[in-house]
This record gives C-alpha cells, structure tokens and sequence, in this order.
C-alpha cells in the first residue's frame, strides 16, 4: 500500500473518534387539564335572586362555594444524545495541512505524499460531520401540578329556610319551599334594600326575566 494511501485510510478511520455525544433528557408536554377539588366549607356564600310578577316578587335563596383547582399536565421524558461534529478535529486537520504544505515546500518527489496530506486534512474536517444525528429514546411519562384559582363548583337553592326581606319601610318574611323560592304579593323589587336568610344578610341580585320553573 503506498503511504499517500495509506495515509488517508488511518486519517478516515480516525474521524470516527471526532465526534462529541452530548446527552439531556427533553420533557414534551402531550397534555393538560384542570382538577377541581371538593367544596371548601369555609367559602360557602348565599344569596338572593329575585325577579318581578304580575303581583309582586319571586325569590329564591341560593348558596354559593368554591373549589380549589390545579393545572395538571402531562409530560413525556425523552432521552435525546446529540451526536455532532467535535470542534477538537481541527487540531489533527491543520496538522495534515501544515505537513501537506511543508512537502510541497520542499518539492522533490513528495508532492503526491503532500497531496494526500491535504486530502487527509479535509477528510477529518468534513466526514465526522456526516456521521451527526439525534438519538431520542422515550423514557415515559410523568405528571406535574400547580396550583391554581378557586373556582366555583357548587350553587344549588336553599329549602326551607326563612327568607326575609326589606322593602322601602317594610319588612316582610316567609319560608322558601324545597326549591328555595318564596312569593312576595305586593312588594315591588326595586324597593327591596336588604335580604335575609335565616337572620344573616346577604347579597341581592334581580333578573329581568323570570326563572324556569324548578
């Protein structure tokens, strides 16, 4: 074998060493969701709705609570090797380079050794950069949770509760059925200041329209 030959087959079997493996677990989220918990006792809230009829008022007592919340995600773990081109090859390729034009400096009989040296020099730059790729190996999945906003998860009526309300200078009461709905004859809603369930005051609300039937 003659030594240019030679020489380029050792340099090409050397490139394999010329590559840099840099490893790092990616995690890709695949998919998220909201969690709500159980109703918190202590955000319990009631209420009054009231809307006009023809004689009076309907009313409706309503208790309110919150929930707290967390954002879950879903996250798939994968293990990526990044395979690249190490930078360190262009200490043995400038090498060959500064012996390539040493031999052609000399002259004589060394220009095919001096040829071979820059084929050399160029074959440790570029072929490790065609052995780069990405290896990615998928590790499994994993879940995580922040915390989020109290939210409202429960509004349902109050039976049989005594519903009261403050109307101009009268004040006027009766029990709501199990719906939670009381009648009021000959109160106009727009007098209505102040309501009351069972002696606790509490906010008023009024709608336009009236309600379906429960």
């Amino acid at each position: 074998m003659r030594p240019s030959t030679l020489a380029i087959a050792l340099t090409a079997l050397g490139c394999v060493g010329c590559m840099d493996h840099q490893r790092h677990v990616e995690s890709v989220p695949r998919a998220g969701f909201v969690q709500v918990g159980p109703p918190l006792r202590s955000t319990l809230r009631a209420y009054v709705m009231l809307w006009p009829t023809p004689d009076g008022l309907l009313a409706e007592a309503r208790v309110q609570s919150n929930c707290p919340s967390r954002q879950l995600t879903l996250f798939q773990d994968v293990d990526v090797i990044e395979i690249t081109a190490a930078k360190t090859r262009w200490v043995p390729a400038a090498g060959w380079a500064l012996l390539g034009g040493t031999l052609l400096a000399v002259g004589d009989d060394t220009s095919g050794f001096a040829a071979a040296s820059f084929g050399a020099s160029a074959l440790v730059v570029a072929l490790p950069m065609l052995g780069e790729r990405t290896k990615r190996e998928h590790l499994g999945f994993r879940e995580r949770a922040v915390p989020g906003p109290s939210v409202i998860c429960d509004d349902r009526p109050l039976p049989e509760v005594t519903l009261t309300l403050r109307a101009g200078l009268t004040t006027v009461e009766a029990p709501t059925d199990l719906s939670g709905r009381a009648r009021f004859a000959g109160v106009a809603w727009e007098q209505v200041r102040v309501a009351y369930v069972d002696d606790t005051a509490v906010p008023v609300f009024r709608a336009p329209a009236l309600p379906p039937p429960p």
